[in-house]
């Protein structure tokens, strides 16, 4: 089910092998792995292989796995995990020099929507690590509302479980 989709400034299109090693040159930085569940840090372009075989298998089934591209160049990735029924978990990570610009808030505003429109999907969850009120921002902006879920997940990068606070967009 290949998808590519358009905004002012970027194009997020379905994760390929390619992707590894710009994947991993964006990654590299512990202030992004810390505010993720699953980028260890280093990250490897070997481990983002592993990540987007998986994404590429269980594409348009369990998983939707996009890159974020800018310029030519892939900055960040995004994507949804089936939970159940037409509900799907959404995940994003943008390369640290891009944030503050407003590309986090274009990329996901422009992924749910594919998310509502073409997947119909019923309703969109995420959860935010509790010391990154920036990626809450990014949801809040877009309407998604806080509502009670898991009390904390797994950070592969910390090598702890971090208290989070959830989100749902409907």
């Amino acid at each position: 089910m290949p998808h590519m989709i358009r905004t002012e400034r970027l194009l997020l299109r379905p994760v390929q092998m390619r992707d590894a090693a710009e994947l991993a040159q964006a990654f590299n930085t512990p202030s992004l792995a810390r505010q993720t569940g699953t980028i260890p840090y280093p990250v490897t372009a070997d481990y983002l292989r592993l990540r987007i075989r998986h994404w590429i298998k269980c594409q348009g089934n369990s998983q939707f796995g996009f890159a974020v591209r800018r310029g030519g160049r892939v900055i960040g990735q995004l994507g949804f995990g089936h939970v159940v029924n037409r509900r799907w978990n959404l995940g994003y990570s943008l390369a640290q020099p891009l944030w503050g610009m407003g590309l986090g808030t274009e990329a996901v505003q422009a992924f749910c929507f594919f998310g509502f429109h073409t997947l119909k999907i019923k309703e969109i969850e995420a959860s935010v690590f509790i010391d990154n009120p920036a990626s809450a921002k990014v949801l809040e902006k877009f309407g998604f509302q806080g509502t009670v879920g898991r009390a904390s997940e797994w950070s592969v990068a910390r090598g702890v479980r971090v208290p989070v606070n959830n989100y749902v967009l409907t």
